[in-house]
Formats: structure tokens, sequence, C-alpha cells
């Protein structure tokens, strides 16, 4: 039997919380056309985000204390932790996989 990672969820996280991120950044000063710059780095996961991103709830499936930790570990060490960083993963893993099914519904063919 083989065995499911965690891969597309890291990805998926990374990306929701760097568009979150890009968006409260933007909006501190006011938006303005600078401020595109913010949005570089989750453009570029978006790609590695919903590739594969059907893969998800499968991981989630198999998803043990052990690949819990791995995810959020990995997430941790790219940004600042708090006492709320456990609560941002599991709501940017949720919001991430409602933004795929979006994505699902209307994708061009």
């Amino acid at each position: 039997m083989a065995t499911t990672g965690i891969k597309e969820t890291q990805e998926m996280v990374k990306f929701v919380i760097e568009l979150v991120q890009a968006i409260d950044k933007s909006i501190k000063d006011g938006l303005s056309v600078f401020d595109m710059a913010n949005f570089v780095a989750p453009i570029l996961l978006a790609s590695q985000a919903f590739n594969n991103a059907d893969n998800i709830p499968e991981e989630l499936r198999n998803m043990d204390e052990v690949k819990l930790q791995l995810v959020f570990s990995e997430i941790v060490s790219d940004m600042e932790a708090d006492g709320k960083t456990q609560e941002m993963i599991k709501k940017a893993l949720e919001i991430g996989t409602k933004i795929f099914d979006l994505y699902l519904l209307i994708k061009t063919k």
C-alpha cells in the first residue's frame, strides 16, 4: 500500500498564508499600484498549490500527528510563529480547499 504524503497540503497552506499576508501588507497604508509586488510570491505559489490539489482530501484523511507536525513545522519555519499559528494553518487549509473547489467550477477546459 502506498503511503500518502503531505506535499499538496503544505503547498496549499503556504499559498493561502502568503496571499493573506500580501493582502494585509498592501492594505495597511492604502492600496496602490506599488502593492503589486506584494503579490508576486503568492502568484508564483499558486501553480504549485493548485497542481494536484485534488490529492489534498486523501492527504487529510491519512494525516496523523507526525504528518500534521511536519506541515506545521514547515510553515512555521517560513513565518514568525505565535499563539495563533496553528489556527492560521487550519484556516488556511480550509480556505485553500474552498478556493480549489471554486477553481474547479470555473476553470477552462
